[in-house]
């Protein structure tokens, strides 16, 4: 771990090295399909990934989400109580 996150650099891949536009995301089986695409001696084009990393079938965890607190938790730490419901 690395100051206080919940995963370290093992627990993420890059993705989109060969569309030079590389992205570190968490590792999971979306983007795990995305390096295995990308590692073809053909690489790997955008359109063939875009199902991958977009939409309903399974978006690839950005650090971002891990990073920035949701609503129900600043509001913990705003009013010192847990909120349920709607926020």
């Amino acid at each position: 771990m690395h100051d206080g996150l919940p995963f370290n650099a093992k627990d993420t891949v890059h993705i989109f090295r060969t569309l030079r536009n590389t992205a570190r995301v968490y590792r999971n089986k979306v983007s795990e399909e995305v390096v295995r695409l990308e590692r073809r001696p053909q690489g790997a084009k955008f359109e063939e990934l875009r199902d991958l990393v977009s939409g309903a079938r399974g978006r690839v965890s950005c650090l971002l989400p891990l990073l920035v607190p949701s609503q129900s938790e600043i509001a913990h730490r705003i009013l010192g109580f847990e909120c349920t419901g709607r926020v």
